[in-house]
């Protein structure tokens, strides 16, 4: 995924940043999934995680940490979980090339329980089969999968 310009990122003035270190910076979520749905940003511009440096890679996540204990003693009531990550390439997702990091405050009861594969894949012209496929192979890895409900 190249960068097909300025990175929106980088025009958030630091005054609304969250929290920062060196590498990275952090921003609550122009189209937030939850109240308090931040985005923890390297300076940077590097299009995906997997193209930080091992170095960005530690800031991020010492970033998501940070945030994530900002949340807890700002937001009321404090989130009972969170979701946390990221699309890496425009197939899976990503619509801004330059990495992001999702730090998403969930509360019991504000949507069903998260499975996978979610049921939107079937939307998408991923078959039962091909669900199947997936989580065998997985499985036979050692990752447990949660059992996918192809009655839909």
């Amino acid at each position: 995924m190249e960068s097909a310009g300025p990175s929106p990122f980088l025009e958030v003035p630091e005054a609304e940043w969250v929290c920062a270190n060196d590498l990275c910076f952090a921003i609550f979520d122009s189209f937030p999934v939850s109240p308090g749905h931040v985005l923890v940003i390297t300076r940077r511009v590097v299009p995906t995680y997997f193209d930080c440096t091992a170095a960005e890679q530690a800031a991020v996540m010492e970033l998501v940490g940070e945030v994530k204990r900002l949340l807890d003693e700002r937001l009321e009531p404090k989130p009972d979980g969170y979701n946390v990550g990221f699309n890496a390439g425009a197939a899976a997702g990503q619509t801004v090339p330059h990495v992001h990091v999702h730090v998403i405050p969930r509360y019991a009861g504000d949507m069903p329980v998260p499975i996978f594969p979610h049921p939107a894949f079937h939307d998408r012209g991923c078959s039962p089969r091909c669900l199947s496929s997936v989580s065998k192979a997985s499985k036979s890895d050692g990752v447990a999968l949660n059992d996918v409900d192809r009655s839909a």
